[in-house]
């Protein structure tokens, strides 16, 4: 291969050498260019910044809320749901981070792009969580972390995203969330 392009650069004098140069700059720009626009599109979810507790039959049952502000749909999305409890080490404090389950379709799922005329609101996402706040998120070091990371699907540029819940008096509220963008809970 590199003798078949040395032998043509030979061949082509100096004017060949400048255009070969000058094709292989401007091909690499061209696709530096093509590089950093697609890496602007990446998905843009919004998270509820608090979770809804619904008390049915003496059970509580929590959600968290997810909207793609995205015009793209959001593809292979994997959420997760952590305790983290602060512990004090030999060497400082560590987090330990227990996993909370969520209810999901396989793990994986999909966002479709955001739409104001969309009378089904298929771009937002009510998650339920499968465990008992109230038991489990106790002690003032104690917080609640959500993880997501998302595709978007026409540039596959994927994002990471993080949600921390401090405190289960101001993060837990009662009620259910709005239908669409709002991230209310009534």
């Amino acid at each position: 291969m590199v003798k078949i392009v040395l032998g043509a650069i030979s061949k082509a004098g100096e004017g060949g050498v400048s255009t070969l140069v000058l094709g292989v700059i401007s091909g690499l720009l061209a696709a530096l260019v093509f590089l950093a626009l697609m890496s602007l599109c990446r998905p843009r979810l919004k998270f509820s910044p608090v979770i809804a507790e619904i008390a049915v039959d003496e059970e509580h049952h929590y959600s968290l809320k997810l909207v793609n502000k995205s015009r793209r749909a959001a593809v292979d999305i994997k959420l997760q749901l952590f305790q983290v409890r602060q512990a004090q080490a030999a060497n400082g404090p560590i987090n330990r981070l227990t996993p909370i389950p969520l209810m999901l379709s396989g793990g994986i799922m999909l966002l479709p792009g955001h739409r104001r005329r969309d009378p089904e609101n298929r771009f937002a996402r009510r998650v339920r969580i499968n465990a008992n706040l109230a038991e489990i998120w106790t002690g003032e070091s104690t917080y609640l972390v959500l993880r997501c990371y998302a595709t978007d699907s026409m540039s596959n540029f994927g994002r990471q995203f993080e949600m921390r819940y401090h405190r289960p008096d101001s993060s837990i509220q009662g009620g259910t969330f709005e239908v669409g963008n709002s991230m209310m809970v009534k």
